[in-house]
């Protein structure tokens, strides 16, 4: 379901989600020779349901299995600041839960409506572990859940259902907080460039310095990488949509980022393909350019 509600109290998104319904393990045991199934247990069990007493059907799990119940959703969500669920339901036939976890909600600029959120997936058939996975997302079908174990795997967090999920889940509640903590900094940064004015000849000078001195021939001219970069740096600044704040810090951040971003998508290089950016790869060249844009900022951010 994607109802896309705003619910700040745990126990009521449980509800209206559906996901109030608790598992148990039941074991299988062997037969009695006089007859009966009173014997020894197996080492397998199979996944009730708490409160009708059916099992759900085609899943058995091993003794060294624990389910990990939906209260662990709480658990992470309350750590979040101004935490809201907003979707949930189940998937593959009621064997995997999931649940939306929205926070932060105070908008980075007049008219944004992106917020921080957390899909956070539970499964009961032993199929995967509980799953933490950071980004905005819309959970639509079964076909997402290899990607969002893949998302969780390389972005997020994942619980095993084990005797020591306990202390795996605080483990995770703990990096989670650190995750947020991040976030929130993040945020707050992108608030504060949004209140800096900029001058036409300020941004200049900001550019001159992320380009870096003159390399070309005697050092008396750009290259031609410099003078791409610094094309493409302006020319996204000085024309910024009414969205990014045009004159303002948070114009010339997006800026860096939309030729960052383009770095990655080309592999690191410049709209030139014959020469690599003097300052390195993408992620080296953002961090770097951001760095000197907040130099020149100073005390103002």
């Amino acid at each position: 379901m994607n109802t896309q509600v705003q619910i700040t109290d745990y126990n009521v998104a449980l509800e209206a989600f559906g996901l109030d319904r608790a598992y148990e393990l039941k074991p299988v045991r062997h037969w009695l020779p006089e007859g009966g199934i009173d014997g020894e247990p197996t080492g397998v069990n199979l996944v009730v349901d708490a409160t009708t007493g059916r099992h759900l059907h085609g899943v058995s799990v091993g003794d060294g299995y624990r389910i990990i119940p939906n209260s662990a959703y709480a658990y992470i969500g309350e750590v979040l600041e101004n935490c809201t669920y907003t979707d949930g339901g189940w998937l593959k036939g009621g064997r995997v839960s999931y649940l939306q976890v929205s926070f932060d909600a105070r908008p980075i600029r007049p008219g944004d409506d992106i917020v921080e959120q957390l899909t956070l997936l539970n499964a009961v058939d032993g199929s995967l572990g509980f799953k933490i996975v950071p980004g905005a997302l819309r959970i639509f079908c079964d076909n997402q859940i290899p990607y969002l174990s893949a998302m969780a795997k390389q972005y997020g967090y994942t619980v095993r259902h084990t005797k020591n999920h306990e202390k795996a889940l605080h483990k995770a509640r703990h990096a989670m907080v650190d995750v947020h903590e991040t976030q929130k900094r993040n945020r707050e940064y992108l608030r504060a460039l949004t209140q800096v004015r900029l001058s036409d000849r300020e941004a200049e000078s900001i550019v001159i310095d992320i380009v870096g001195p003159m390399r070309g021939d005697g050092g008396e001219e750009y290259t031609q990488a410099q003078k791409d970069l610094m094309r493409d740096l302006e020319r996204t600044y000085f024309s910024a949509p009414t969205e990014d704040l045009p004159g303002t810090a948070y114009a010339m951040h997006n800026a860096i980022t939309a030729h960052g971003t383009h770095q990655v998508a080309t592999g690191g290089r410049t709209v030139s393909p014959t020469e690599s950016l003097l300052v390195g790869r993408a992620q080296a060249w953002m961090v770097d350019a951001l760095a000197t844009m907040n130099q020149r900022l100073g005390a103002r951010v």
